[in-house]
């Protein structure tokens, strides 16, 4: 691993077997003082009470809990720092799949079965990447996001395996400070290079944001219909209608999110609001 100081790793594995396997594995790579989550909600207040240097989870927590739910309330609540890699396990063949659909992802993903030098090699390509994208990263920090999207230029011709990565930054930088032309040019610039689902939802974002909502309610559509799961463009398509006066519509197109992951709370509660809008309070309940 990169560093001489000993790296801080929180395992979360609801499967005792599970555990003990990968601090067998850890152990004999040179993490040994790994902490272990057996839930999402351990690992929860682990994190606010604690910096790890990686977070390795399994994708299928159990419960109605799983890894994606976990990493999205880590980053969206800012309970983790970027600089935290956090790589999912998976034993779920299609995964790939079911991460490009995702607007936040894993740094890096493993699928099962795995052996110790599967995880070591995984883990040291994920902490090279993680030391490509740390100038960029420290901008964020200190708020220079100017300076974070110059980072992002100059990295993309030293690291061009990352390029589509330092893209995605970029985009999301611009449209951060409302950039929306520069962001718009960045994602369909990715779109041109392989055609990824995240990128189009980005896309219909920045579009949404610069009120050009009749052509992103487009991209969501088709989105929706050719990725039934892919919560994010339901949720950012009810919210598109519902800014546009239309809330039976955005009722619908929850429900239909609700339906296929239907564990958040936030999106529950938005639900029953909702609900009550269109005269419906049994729903509501």
């Amino acid at each position: 691993m990169p560093s001489p100081d000993p790296l801080s790793v929180l395992v979360v594995e609801s499967q005792p077997t599970m555990r003990a396997q990968l601090r067998t594995m850890l152990t004999s790579i040179g993490l040994d003082a790994a902490h272990f989550a057996p839930s999402a909600n351990v690992a929860l207040r682990r994190l606010r009470g604690r910096r790890y240097d990686l977070i390795l989870c399994e994708y299928h927590l159990g419960d109605g809990q799983d890894g994606q739910h976990l990493l999205e309330d880590l980053r969206q609540h800012d309970i983790i720092p970027l600089d935290t890699l956090f790589v999912m396990i998976s034993g779920e063949m299609n995964y790939e799949r079911v991460v490009s659909t995702c607007e936040l992802a894993p740094d890096d993903y493993i699928l099962k079965p795995l052996t110790a030098e599967t995880l070591r090699v995984r883990l040291q390509r994920a902490f090279d990447k993680r030391d490509a994208f740390l100038p960029a990263w420290q901008a964020v920090g200190i708020g220079d996001t100017v300076g974070a999207i110059a980072s992002c230029r100059e990295a993309r011709e030293r690291h061009p395996q990352y390029q589509i990565d330092f893209l995605r930054l970029q985009a999301e930088l611009h449209q951060s400070i409302g950039q929306f032309e520069q962001a718009e040019a960045l994602y369909r610039q990715i779109l041109e290079l392989k055609s990824i689902p995240w990128a189009e939802l980005g896309l219909a974002r920045t579009l949404m944001l610069g009120k050009r909502h009749g052509e992103a309610e487009d991209i969501l559509t088709r989105l929706v219909a050719t990725h039934e799961r892919f919560i994010e463009a339901y949720d950012l398509l009810a919210r598109l209608r519902e800014e546009t006066g239309r809330t039976a519509a955005a009722h619908d197109t929850l429900l239909a999110a609700t339906e296929r992951s239907p564990y958040r709370l936030e999106r529950l509660r938005h639900l029953g609001e909702l609900s009550l809008a269109v005269g419906d309070p049994s729903a509501a309940e």
